[in-house]
């Protein structure tokens, strides 16, 4: 009996763990680009995602925990492809990706 429960755990802690492991399927960057409005030239933050696989499908993104808007909608990108979403007037500290491998957050 004590081999049968030991084997039970040896096996779901593996599952566990290989959950646990994964690699995010993508990359988040932020890049500022200057633009001129009535008031003098301001900065707009975009949103860069990047697909680190061979294939992946963006269906959502929330910043800072859905305090901000983010424009953009889903997307499905190849490896070395990205997409552009902005979160306009919002200072971006936490970025949440759906994809269609899970969920990824990224901090700044």
């Amino acid at each position: 009996m004590f081999k049968i429960e030991k084997l039970l755990i040896c096996t779901l802690s593996s599952i566990t763990l290989i959950g646990c492991t994964g690699e995010s399927p993508i990359e988040v960057e932020l890049k500022s680009t200057p633009y001129s409005s009535p008031i003098g030239v301001l900065s707009l933050t975009g949103i860069y995602v990047t697909a680190k696989v061979d294939e992946v499908k963006v269906n959502s993104i929330e910043v800072n925990r859905g305090n901000c808007k983010v424009t953009g909608g889903s997307k499905s990108l190849r490896f070395g492809q990205h997409a552009y979403f902005q979160s306009p007037g919002c200072e971006i500290k936490e970025i949440e990706v759906e994809t269609d491998e899970g969920s990824f957050t990224f901090s700044f």
